[in-house]
């Protein structure tokens, strides 16, 4: 454990990507945290900075949208050639509220990743999860950021 609370786990697990990383971190107080270590690797993968802005706005409609009982989520990032996938996810509990988190304006959580990054996933299950991906492909490249 860090000060502030925040804790660094071991390197997510996936055998195919080149660079990864799974923090835990408190909700409050520590999104620009998230968002600071998604700016690393968007910039590794010569992401543009509308690209890297969409993804730290993702992330963090993301975190105030997992159910969070002990106030910390997790956030894994890992990266490949072709992109960089990003999960978040909450603690045991209640599923996902597809309702945009900041009130009943009409708004769907979905909708509004869906316009940030190329694809959103909500995974069910004990520990509900928000999978977002962003590929080079669709997003600006700036060579040599």
């Amino acid at each position: 454990m860090w000060p502030g609370g925040l804790w660094y786990p071991s390197v997510v697990g996936d055998a195919s990507s080149t660079n990864a990383v799974s923090i835990k971190l408190p909700v409050d107080g520590y999104v620009n945290v998230a968002r600071l270590v998604t700016a690393g690797f968007g910039s590794q993968l010569e992401f543009g900075f509308e690209a890297i802005d969409d993804l730290q706005l993702a992330i963090e409609l993301a975190l105030r949208s997992v159910p969070v009982h002990d106030g910390h989520a997790t956030v894994s990032l890992a990266s490949d050639p072709e992109g960089l996938t990003v999960t978040v996810s909450g603690s045991e509990g209640k599923p996902i509220d597809p309702r945009f988190p900041d009130g009943g304006e009409g708004l769907d959580l979905l909708s509004c990743l869906g316009r940030l990054v190329d694809s959103v996933d909500v995974v069910a299950g004990a520990a509900p999860a928000v999978v977002l991906r962003k590929n080079r492909s669709t997003a600006e490249v700036v060579p040599g950021v």
